[in-house]
């Protein structure tokens, strides 16, 4: 602890009585790890109560979504609406999907790169003591060593999954509620593939501001780093689910866009012999 004395003149002369007032400050690391703690802990729970909300958020536009859907579709059902509407409506559900997708990630990017500012407030503070540092925050506390699924933070996360195997549900369930294949199943994939391009350009924003952090603190991650995270088994699964989504939902438009052309060929020639064979009935008739 620091003390600090300061001179109190009570009058304008020079024997006017004085006040000695003794402050005390203090610059021990320890108090000041408190403090930081103590704003990590309300912050956290500020953050929870936020997520909590945006959770709901999330969800109720997802059924929202699905809700305006089923109704169109049931009304398709019923003889009470036509396909087009029904191929409008899909292809609303998804653009609102591929929306929340793009909103989320940048929620998300955004908040893994306010982690760097974050991260080097606790180097000030900790990098005498890395051991404690480690006590406190985990391994996965770091914004660093994050890869293409991952470096989108907290539940924002999870809903980017969410979306596109929401979008891929609803081509599914188009094309076996109307039995029709055509612009919903070629622009459900066309916004899965948007949305994955926009998650690389914000990635490599990530990338590009995790190099720069990386050699501003280099020593500081070598004291702190345990081990090397390993991928989790969700993950790994995650990207063997997207993978054959957008293979299946490629796959699926080439053969049913060649199975329908060769329905369309077959159609055309049963017309064209049912043509010649009414033009030799015409023929025997007039004999």
């Amino acid at each position: 602890m620091t003390k600090i004395t300061k001179t109190k003149y009570l009058g304008n002369s020079p024997d006017a009585a004085t006040e000695i007032v003794i402050e005390e400050i203090s610059n021990d690391t320890d108090d000041r790890i408190f403090e930081l703690e103590k704003q990590l802990h309300e912050q956290y729970a500020v953050n929870n109560n936020s997520n909590a909300g945006i959770l709901v958020s999330l969800i109720s536009a997802l059924l929202i979504s699905f809700t305006g859907y089923g109704y169109v579709l049931y009304q398709y059902s019923i003889g009470e609406c036509a396909i087009g509407m029904v191929n409008l409506a899909a292809i609303t559900v998804m653009g609102v999907m591929t929306l929340l997708y793009c909103i989320s990630v940048n929620l998300g990017a955004g908040q893994r790169m306010e982690q760097f500012i974050t991260f080097g407030i606790r180097v000030k503070y900790y990098q005498d003591k890395p051991d404690e540092y480690r006590k406190v925050f985990p391994s996965g506390y770091t914004p660093f060593d994050k890869d293409f699924w991952n470096f989108v933070q907290g539940i924002y996360n999870m809903w980017t999954k969410a979306t596109i195997i929401a979008i891929f549900a609803i081509s599914v369930i188009h094309y076996y509620a109307t039995n029709t294949v055509g612009i919903v199943s070629i622009l459900g994939l066309l916004f899965i593939i948007v949305s994955l391009l926009y998650r690389c350009w914000k990635y490599k924003d990530y990338a590009k501001r995790e190099k720069v952090e990386r050699e501003k603190h280099r020593a500081f991650i070598a004291q702190i780093k345990n081990e090397i995270e390993e991928i989790c088994v969700c993950d790994r699964v995650f990207y063997i689910i997207v993978t054959s989504i957008i293979v299946y939902m490629l796959l699926f438009i080439i053969i049913s866009g060649i199975h329908a052309q060769s329905n369309i060929e077959y159609f055309m020639q049963n017309d064209k012999n049912s043509i010649t064979l009414n033009i030799e009935n015409l023929k025997i008739n007039n004999k």
